[in-house]
């Protein structure tokens, strides 16, 4: 037999009643300010938990691919789209970013579709276009812009280089002609990507790539330049004064690096202080030397260049031509017969002769002045040690300068870039601790306004009237509870109750309350 004297729809109906009353008691221990500050913090709680939730839950974007030039970036798009991929552009279009999940995935597929193309010229395929009555001029036309494109599709292979123009000019050719005095040259215009410069390794590449690929075109006539308007190879390339001054820095600081390491083995790291000065020559020289040409064992080179032969012969009879010069005495005249036979040789030797051309491009070395400072010198080390040691590695000649001395180092410098360096660390300690006391100092005044409000909701809620909890005993106890409990004027005794109902009333009491407020009978 139940002791609730509610059914379970009753008790149900019961519990939504029951809470609207805990409610409206909980509120009504609000004044309207402090009920608009509790709707306002809680406005502000929902607010930063979706933005978190929103932040935690944005899409992480990786770049899929970069340095694109605008046909594969638009081939690209045009796939992501249909297939539904959400993409972002960067850098000008250059970059496209999708979710980090379908990164591997795209790429696949969209290697799959050929993407993206390895360069933007058509290439040899333009000539698949031309038909029987193309002009001998067109097909000209064509194979040169088929060339350029394939070259540009090679270049932009390169590492480092995002995308590449090249310009080909081709002299005119006659028949007609006796001989054609012109010779091909092109033009390499190469965007490079994003902090990155090609060695002179690779731009010599670029310029015999496209020597080799047109007839008669020599690397000389072939000139590179890149999207800084900077001249890497070709006619003047490196001979300007900027090239001059910018390969005397980079000598001095080689210079310098080597001398540093060798001195710090010396006197310790720190303890040696070196600059060097460099002047390079700005002008190409060329020296002709003209000398006697030598042969193996040092002796003079001679060539016969002329070698003549005479022969004279005389046969006769009669006396022989004779006699005494100065005298008038004739000579008696001769007779029978004579013989007469001349042979002269002669040669004519010439010294070889040997000239040697020397072309001496810019940025020779002509004088270097190198100053070294020490702090101390170790027991044993002098300066003249220090002297000979600097000279012989720096190779230096009696027309350059050298300059060692020892000074104490001063620690000012030092000392400053100690200070700074701790005063940094102390800013940015007290920014940290800045930014962690401002985020506990809100959270803290956060829970303090809603401890206060909490306490002064319970305080009213103390101090307002409760109502009185009834309980409505079953039906077969009713009867027994409304017997008279106090006794008449005249000390008539109260009839005692059962113990049995005593105890299932405390029982019903003790079951209600829990039952009541789970929602149970």
């Amino acid at each position: 037999m139940a002791l609730s004297p509610y059914s379970p729809g009753q008790v149900a109906s019961r519990v939504p009643s029951r809470y609207k009353e805990v409610w409206q008691r909980f509120s009504s221990g609000f004044t309207p300010g402090q009920k608009a500050v509790t709707v306002v913090a809680l406005a502000a709680l929902v607010v930063a938990v979706a933005l978190l939730g929103s932040r935690m839950s944005a899409t992480n974007y990786q770049p899929l691919f970069s340095g694109l030039q605008p046909s594969s970036a638009a081939a690209i798009t045009s796939q992501l789209s249909t297939d539904k991929v959400p993409y972002k552009l960067l850098d000008g279009g250059t970059t496209i970013e999708v979710p980090a999940a379908k990164v591997d995935q795209e790429r696949l597929s969209l290697a799959a579709a050929g993407l993206p193309q390895a360069g933007s010229g058509a290439g040899l395929s333009i000539l698949d276009k031309e038909g029987i009555t193309t002009s001998q001029f067109t097909q000209q036309a064509d194979y040169q812009r088929a060339v350029q494109d394939e070259l540009q599709n090679t270049i932009d292979s390169i590492q480092g280089v995002s995308a590449s123009q090249v310009e080909i000019v081709m002299p005119s050719q006659s028949a007609f002609a006796l001989g054609n005095a012109e010779t091909p040259s092109a033009s390499v215009m190469v965007d490079l990507e994003p902090g990155t410069t090609l060695a002179n390794g690779q731009v010599e590449a670029i310029a015999h790539l496209v020597a080799s690929a047109v007839p008669d075109l020599s690397a000389g006539n072939v000139t590179v330049a890149d999207n800084n308007g900077d001249l890497l190879y070709g006619p003047g390339a490196g001979s300007g004064p900027a090239a001059t001054l910018s390969a005397a820095q980079s000598y001095d600081s080689a210079a310098e690096a080597s001398l540093t390491s060798m001195l710090d083995q010396i006197v310790g790291p720190g303890n040696a202080e070196v600059r060097v000065d460099a002047v390079l020559g700005t002008a190409s020289t060329k020296t002709v030397t003209q000398g006697i040409e030598l042969g193996p064992k040092g002796a003079p080179v001679r060539v016969a260049n002329n070698v003549s032969t005479s022969k004279e012969t005389f046969t006769g009879s009669g006396a022989a031509l004779g006699g005494v010069l100065g005298t008038n005495t004739v000579a008696p005249a001769g007779t029978g017969k004579s013989n007469y036979t001349k042979t002269s040789d002669q040669t004519n030797y010439e010294t070889g002769v040997s000239n040697v051309t020397t072309d001496q491009p810019p940025g020779q070395l002509e004088r270097e002045s190198v100053s070294v400072v020490l702090s101390s010198l170790p027991r044993g080390v002098t300066l003249a040690k220090i002297r000979q040691a600097v000279a012989a590695a720096a190779g230096l000649t009696p027309a350059d300068t050298l300059s060692v001395v020892s000074v104490p180092f001063s620690n000012a410098l030092a000392n400053q870039a100690a200070a700074n360096a701790r005063q940094q660390r102390a800013a940015q300690a007290r920014a940290q601790l800045e930014t962690v006391a401002k985020d506990v100092g809100a959270g803290l005044v956060v829970l303090l306004a809603l401890l206060v409000l909490w306490r002064k909701s319970r305080k009213r809620l103390s101090l307002q009237p409760q109502p009185a909890i009834s309980y409505i005993p079953p039906p077969e106890l009713a009867a027994t509870l409304q017997q008279p409990a106090v006794a008449e004027a005249n000390e008539e005794q109260v009839p005692e109750l059962d113990h049995d109902i005593a105890s299932r009333v405390l029982r019903s009491w003790l079951e209600e309350v829990p039952s009541t407020s789970s929602g149970t009978t």
